[in-house]
């Protein structure tokens, strides 16, 4: 990373925690900060580290919590599935006009399909008891 600053003059930007202790970013993000304008979503679930930006307008930068042309792994040790499920149901409520994700096309109306995802990943939802809110399968 000290390379790419050097050739660039940039700083680097990541969340707070993120998982690899070998790089410091020089700018430490968290949930809610706002950055070149946008504003700061840590969703976690595709990642423990994983961040969404958005703009006042409704449009949000997805990453890789959502992509439009496949959904997102979820693998462990650092994924999370109930939290995957947590944050989609965040970015439902949000009700944001577009998305932009790192792969696939952008999507407008993208409720109904963060809905579809949701659906997938909550196949046999409920508590069993385990103090796990989901029950989630991947699809």
């Amino acid at each position: 990373m000290s390379r790419l600053r050097r050739l660039t003059g940039l700083a680097t930007c990541a969340y707070a925690g993120f998982a690899d202790d070998t790089f410091r970013p020089d700018v430490a993000l968290l949930d809610g900060d706002s950055i070149a304008g946008l504003s700061v979503l840590h969703t976690l679930g595709h990642a423990s580290d994983h961040l969404c930006f958005r703009r006042d307008d409704g449009v949000l930068f997805t990453g890789y919590h959502i992509m439009t042309w496949n959904s997102s792994i979820v693998m462990l040790p650092d994924g999370n599935m109930a939290a995957y499920c947590d944050q989609l149901e965040r970015l439902i409520a949000d009700n944001d006009r577009l998305y932009l994700p790192d792969h696939g096309p952008p999507m407008a109306d993208p409720i109904p399909y963060t809905r579809h995802l949701l659906s997938r990943r909550l196949r046999g939802a409920g508590d069993s008891g385990s103090g796990h809110r989901h029950t989630a399968v991947c699809s």
